[in-house]
């Protein structure tokens, strides 16, 4: 057993941590967080902790410590893009069962026209044959993933519905006779539905 400085000792981390996430009490040796850990930027961490004591000359030991981050439902879905044709995208930064989607549509109109299947906003038959003027459809749409707490994001939906004299040439999404496009202005989709008739 050393007397004296020799059996004073200190711990630093030698290695593995170049971003300092972690610090180490000196003289205790206790590991702490510095900076906040994300699973889906680094998901382990090998340190290399040394000792050593304060002879002349000084000794050391070195010990290797595994860290591995679990991860947690920290990131809300976003949706992508400003501008959609006939489909709302939404992405999750998250990984695993974290980063799948649902979405949904909210609504309390018991004739409501319109329902969503992975992202893709489809409209019953007949509708511009039902509504031959200018209608305007609004409800909102949440995307949500299935962690746990599960996290969502919503977005206002608007859907002008107007009728057209002969069918168009050309559309990015079309269900029987209609063609749906959408933008996004601001936090409002504002989507356009022209239907034949």
């Amino acid at each position: 057993m050393d007397e004296g400085f020799n059996k004073e000792i200190e711990y630093e981390i030698a290695n593995g941590d170049p971003e300092g996430v972690f610090a180490i009490d000196a003289v205790f040796g206790l590991v702490t967080l510095q900076k906040p850990l994300d699973f889906e930027k680094t998901q382990r961490f090998e340190l290399s902790v040394t000792v050593r004591d304060r002879g002349n000359p000084s000794l050391s030991s070195t010990a290797n410590i595994t860290v591995d981050i679990l991860d947690v439902n920290d990131n809300k879905p976003e949706f992508e893009f400003l501008c959609y044709h006939g489909s709302i995208r939404a992405h999750d930064a998250d990984s695993g069962i974290n980063q799948e989607l649902e979405y949904f549509i909210v609504h309390s109109d018991q004739d409501f026209p319109f329902y969503i299947i992975d992202g893709d906003i489809k409209v019953e038959r007949g509708i511009g044959r039902q509504n031959r003027g200018h209608v305007l459809y609004t409800f909102d749409v949440i995307v949500q993933d299935k962690g746990k707490p599960p996290l969502s994001s919503t977005t206002h939906v608007r859907i002008y519905v107007l009728p057209v004299v002969k069918p168009l040439e050309y559309a990015i999404y079309s269900d029987s006779n209609s063609f749906l496009f959408m933008c996004i202005f601001g936090m409002f989709f504002f989507i356009i539905l022209l239907t034949s008739i």
